[in-house]
């Protein structure tokens, strides 16, 4: 469950007090978006991969991550560059700057109430990747899914104005010593029975919405609790509680409703939820993806 303390020991990331070169907080947007997405595009295995990142210069990654930055107004490119030789150092002299977390385990409850962004961030990216419980930070924490973890909870870090310091020394802190105070699942018992007959809509648990859908799915979130609990009424009325914060057909709200279908989006080929919000990554062949839009 130390995966950020490999990265740490292995890929070169610095702790706070060493000499390291970069301090993830003073990255400029445009260099952080375009630093992620060339990792990805590169097929690095998580955007601290360094050993792909740092390979070659000209290879898979510089030539994604340059392309990104040349297209990107107000980036500049010889910031680029120094941004990725600081970075590719060798430690103690480069990589990131983590500071160390507290040697506890970390009170999920406080942190969701002190630190909302990075928490819905975490909810957000635990379910793009299917996670199912922080109560065994094995999901976010080992190798095959950290990756993919870390490649969804950045740009959402990044687009939301999060702390993306704190972020990343609170994954330290669940990875190294777990996390306690977890929320509770919603209650049991007569409700339930009440919830089955369709006479009330479910209570959910944070971040969720009671909505109304059409057929029966089941899936699990991060923190041990129900992302989607689908309840069958006896008269056709179906209630399920949707992270619409990261669902594709409900986004921001539910279908029908308040909510978008990031997927029915005109001129869409890849496309994701974030924060509540569609965001399109590419568009069907022959139109161009222009201030977030297919035209």
């Amino acid at each position: 469950m130390k995966l950020l303390t490999t990265i740490v020991v292995a890929l070169g990331v610095a702790v706070a007090g060493v000499n390291a070169a970069v301090d993830p907080g003073s990255v400029a947007a445009c260099l952080l978006t375009c630093y992620i997405s060339g990792a990805k595009t590169a097929g690095c295995t998580s955007p601290t991969d360094f050993n792909c990142i740092c390979v070659t210069q000209n290879g898979p990654f510089f030539n994604a991550a340059a392309t990104c930055i040349s297209n990107s107004p107000g980036c500049n490119l010889n910031d680029g560059l120094n941004l990725r030789n600081e970075l590719c150092k060798p430690p103690p002299n480069g990589g990131l700057i983590i500071a160390p977390p507290p040697a506890e385990k970390i009170d999920v409850t406080a942190f969701q109430a002190a630190q909302p962004c990075l928490y819905n961030c975490v909810i957000a990216a635990g379910n793009q990747v299917g996670c199912t419980s922080l109560s065994d930070p094995t999901c976010i924490c080992n190798t095959q899914n950290n990756g993919p973890f870390l490649y969804a909870v950045f740009p959402c870090i990044q687009q939301n104005n999060c702390n993306i310091n704190l972020g990343l020394t609170s994954l330290q802190q669940v990875c190294n010593y777990g996390v306690t105070n977890v929320p509770p699942e919603p209650s049991v018992g007569a409700r339930r029975k009440r919830l089955e007959r369709g006479l009330v809509a479910p209570r959910c648990p944070h971040l969720k919405k009671a909505c109304k859908v059409a057929k029966r799915t089941h899936t699990n979130v991060l923190f041990g609790v129900q992302s989607r609990e689908e309840l069958n009424g006896d008269q056709g009325t179906t209630w399920e509680c949707i992270n619409v914060l990261s669902d594709l057909e409900s986004c921001g709200g539910c279908a029908g409703e308040d909510g978008v279908d990031c997927t029915a989006l005109e001129g869409v080929d890849e496309v994701s939820c974030r924060m509540g919000k569609c965001v399109v990554h590419s568009c069907a062949e022959g139109l161009s993806l222009v201030h977030g839009q297919c035209v």
